[in-house]
């Protein structure tokens, strides 16, 4: 049988959730059946080069220019190298990618469900229901965005499918060495003894980045003698807006703004970090909380979309309301004073990690799922 062409098409090409998401499939995937291509509607961003490193062949639809044209790009994409499968990420993408499958030869479309849009405009709902029959298969990260995308869509229960997100376990069995957890430490002067609370997320309006700084404001002056410190790992989408608001609340001295950080450096801030946050307003399945624990961190996070799938409250870490920022310094409060709180609720989220969450057993559950359709189209 010859190998199935899979066309992963994305919206941006910053390295965020689905992006990285394609990238870690790609590692995992049975090369023997299956070939990765990439392509994403706008051009700019990381996601090309580290395509190329990764040697999957990678395009742009350019749809900045024209939507019209990027349609026909894509049209061409399709053909010329004998796409049998698209997997599309994202509203704009997932719409345009339904109307030109209708006059390409491929007629196999998986659609993945990474977010729970319940704010959008009527309009929007009212586009996805009408263009959900040209769909083969929607692959949901979560029960509830399963769940809720039924709901509006009324498409029968087989068309679905959940895979949670997955990271790889196989890294896990090889314990950081110790020098490498005070690599960060080292280079930006920061004591042993400081507890590092990080926030590893794009800094948009979403991420709740906002709440951590409130809280963080009220944590250094109710631990006044204590060293704490305060990382976002993410590009930033604000223009500075959150390190303007960092200085007004008078904590920018304590706070690291680092920007897009690749795996090597995400690798030393997560081996040296205490406690992992995540107060986002809304999420799909956050992969970022699954790679938290994975490295034994205890996580507070909001209980949004299918976080609560992941994180068991009380026992790897703490679920909180949206925009709640006593409760994000209740739950802060309790892990900065309490040590052994950390490393047992850290414990228990990898061990969890370990059994429920392995990033090759996702890849290998998708890719049936591939497998399965390619048969049935020519059956």
């Amino acid at each position: 049988m010859k190998k199935i062409n899979v066309l992963h098409l994305l919206t941006t090409s910053n390295i965020r959730g689905s992006e990285k998401l394609v990238i870690d499939m790609s590692d995992q995937s049975n090369s023997n059946k299956f070939n990765y291509l990439v392509c994403t509607l706008y051009p700019s961003g990381d996601l090309h080069k580290l395509a190329t490193k990764k040697k999957i062949r990678s395009f742009s639809l350019n749809a900045k220019v024209n939507f019209f044209l990027a349609g026909l790009r894509m049209w061409r994409l399709l053909n010329d190298h004998e796409v049998d499968i698209v997997h599309v990420y994202g509203f704009r993408t997932d719409i345009l990618c339904r109307l030109v499958l209708l006059f390409s030869k491929t007629n196999i479309l998986v659609s993945a469900i990474h977010s729970v849009y319940d704010e959008c405009p009527k309009i929007i709902f009212f586009i996805d229901k009408m263009l959900s029959p040209l769909v083969n298969l929607f692959i949901s990260n979560s029960v509830i965005g399963a769940e809720f995308h039924k709901s509006h869509t009324k498409i029968d229960n087989d068309k679905y499918f959940v895979a949670h997100s997955g990271v790889n376990t196989s890294a896990l069995k090889q314990d950081c060495k110790e020098n490498e957890r005070h690599v960060f430490r080292d280079k930006n002067n920061i004591p042993n003894n400081s507890i590092i609370i990080t926030l590893l997320a794009g800094i948009t309006g979403e991420k709740g980045h906002d709440v951590a700084i409130k809280a963080f404001s009220i944590i250094k002056n109710k631990y006044s003698d204590s060293d704490i410190k305060l990382v976002f790992a993410g590009k930033d989408f604000t223009d500075g807006g959150m390190e303007v608001f960092a200085r007004k609340k008078e904590v920018i001295k304590d706070i690291f703004f680092l920007g897009f950080c690749d795996s090597k450096k995400v690798h030393q801030i997560m081996n040296t970090t205490n406690i992992f946050i995540l107060p986002s307003l809304r999420e799909g399945l956050p992969t970022v909380v699954i790679e938290a624990m994975s490295y034994g961190l205890p996580v507070i996070a909001t209980d949004v979309g299918g976080t609560s799938e992941l994180l068991i409250n009380g026992e790897t870490g703490y679920l909180i309301k949206p925009s709640d920022v006593n409760s994000l310094i209740k739950k802060l409060s309790i892990l900065i004073e309490n040590e052994l709180q950390r490393i047992t609720m850290g414990k228990s989220g990898r061990k969890l990690v370990e059994t429920k969450f392995s990033l090759k057993q996702m890849t290998l559950s998708i890719e049936k799922k591939y497998l399965e359709l390619y048969q049935s189209k020519d059956s």
